[in-house]
């Protein structure tokens, strides 16, 4: 059975955000994400005209993944739990990351200075660091604490889960950012208990 429209243009998406997370953007040809989608070369301009309407698509889903994420988090009963489910989900591409670095900071990298439609994949890209912080600052403000120290906690929670990726692609050992992230997820469940009226340390 011949692969859907919608299934083409999912599986071309998904192929940019690896290739260029593995190559780099400028390293990657259009029938290069052609091979690794499966799909006819010709299909990448019939569903994606311009190089950079593949960033764009590359940029939603990471952006789709970080929503999956966040909902996968939001479905744990406490705080606590919630904090838990997404340090395991941002430990489990710590493989990934140890090969190949960060995918948002290698797209924001290359498509720096780029036209208008790479600015706007750039955009996208940042917005996948903004949905965390601001889940993080909500569930950080529901456990108690004010909105300036949950916003600085979550900004603080996703500097350390960047240099995580940074350290274990320097070294190539996942295991430094997963150790980094449990350690910067066990330092935001120390704060819950000011829900009980306990000062945060």
């Amino acid at each position: 059975m011949r692969p859907s429209t919608a299934l083409k243009r999912d599986r071309l998406a998904q192929a940019a955000a690896v290739l260029f997370h593995r190559r780099g953007y400028h390293g990657v040809a259009l029938r290069d994400i052609a091979l690794e989608a499966g799909v006819p070369a010709g299909a990448v301009f019939y569903h994606f005209p311009t190089k950079a309407a593949l960033a764009c698509a590359a940029a939603r889903a990471q952006l789709a993944w970080m929503d999956q994420v966040i909902h996968d988090m939001q479905t744990a009963d406490t705080v606590a739990a919630r904090l838990d489910r997404l340090g395991d989900a941002l430990a489990g591409r710590s493989d990934d990351a140890a090969a190949y670095g960060c995918p948002m900071q290698r797209l924001l990298r290359d498509l720096a200075g780029g036209d208008a439609d790479e600015a706007e994949a750039r955009a996208l890209t940042v917005q996948v660091v903004h949905r965390l912080i601001d889940r993080l600052t909500a569930e950080l403000t529901g456990a108690g604490l004010s909105e300036t120290e949950a916003i600085n906690r979550s900004r603080q929670f996703v500097a350390r889960w960047a240099g995580s990726s940074v350290l274990a692609h320097s070294f190539g050992d996942p295991a430094m950012m997963r150790s980094e992230i449990a350690a910067a997820i066990q330092d935001l469940q120390a704060v819950l208990p000011v829900r009980e009226g306990k000062t945060p340390s």
